[in-house]
């Protein structure tokens, strides 16, 4: 992924790329190259040319949209991508599914230890409303797996929602931004010169 703040810039990059990796036999893919725009001009610009709202594109299994702040400001939103969270969601079930005559404890156990996985690569900053809805549908997975452990089984949702938080992460943003992950702090010490 290469971002350019000019739309000349980007086609001198890529031909300039497709000329370099000509010399060493290779090409780039078709499908997964393509020049989108992107940025705080692009609502505006694809308005005035009469389309709906600017690309968006998946790159680290996470889709990446134009976003504003509170303030009104641009930023990047990233929100997981559909194909990911409905795999996800279809391999949870298929596991509930061959344990639902096991432990209760010990599967949420094993949830709690398989969202956690899944929270490390997906919660970054300005993806918490999309994580919080797949939070909502993962216990609504649950839930509709212990009522149909047998035809009597009347679980309540209050009491799943209290088996969980023993065993379930909570949903904080494990990444933050790169310039507050990235800062270098002294210890008391002047810097060398």
């Amino acid at each position: 992924m290469c971002c350019f703040q000019y739309k000349n810039d980007a086609k001198y990059f890529v031909r300039g790329l497709s000329d370099r990796l000509a010399q060493h036999g290779r090409e780039l893919h078709p499908a997964k190259t393509r020049l989108i725009e992107f940025g705080r001009h692009a609502k505006a610009d694809c308005k005035i040319r009469g389309q709906g709202k600017p690309e968006t594109f998946d790159f680290l299994r996470m889709t990446h949209f134009r976003d504003q702040s509170g303030k009104g400001r641009f930023r990047v939103g990233r929100k997981t991508a559909g194909k990911r969270v409905n795999r996800t969601l279809g391999r949870i079930t298929q596991a509930l599914r061959k344990r639902w005559r096991d432990n209760r404890h010990e599967t949420a156990r094993w949830l709690g230890r398989f969202i956690n996985g899944w929270l490390n690569h997906y919660a970054v900053r300005g993806s918490g409303r999309h994580l919080e809805c797949f939070v909502h549908r993962r216990r609504q997975l649950v839930w509709r797996a212990q009522r149909r452990r047998s035809r009597r089984d009347r679980t309540e949702r209050e009491k799943t929602d209290t088996l969980s938080p023993a065993h379930r992460p909570g949903v904080p943003i494990r990444h933050p931004w790169p310039g507050q992950r990235l800062v270098v702090k002294s210890r008391g010490r002047s810097p060398a010169r």
